[in-house]
């Protein structure tokens, strides 16, 4: 049995651990991902075990304080770790960004509005 199976406090220490990194991911205007090997790393000291994707989603069915914070502080988690919410579109979100907008650009667009009124 794992010990953050059997304590009440897994949820408050992630959390805690969570919020600081996603508060410097905000100040840093960085987005923050980490794999679940880091998510273990960052809670051994705490005492905990190894923690998965399995393990994770398992857990939030059953306490609802994780349920909080994937509200909170969690934007999203999958097989390769955690995304957390900084104010900041990760990578992923920058690569569904639109690349081509017409062809035209705001420049473009502008000089053209330009010209319309001086007609």
């Amino acid at each position: 049995m794992r010990l953050y199976e059997i304590t009440d406090s897994f949820a408050d220490d992630l959390k805690l651990a969570l919020g600081n990194l996603s508060g410097r991911g905000a100040v840093k205007h960085t987005p923050v991902t980490l794999s679940w090997q880091a998510v273990t790393n960052l809670l051994k000291s705490e005492g905990y075990g190894k923690i998965d994707y399995d393990t994770f989603a398992s857990e939030i069915d059953q306490d609802p304080k994780l349920k909080e914070l994937l509200m909170t502080v969690v934007d999203d988690f999958n097989e390769n770790g955690l995304v957390l919410k900084t104010g900041v579109p990760s990578q992923q979100d920058k690569t569904q960004l639109p690349v081509d907008l017409g062809g035209k650009t705001v420049d473009q667009m502008a000089h053209n509005a330009v010209k319309d009124l001086t007609r």
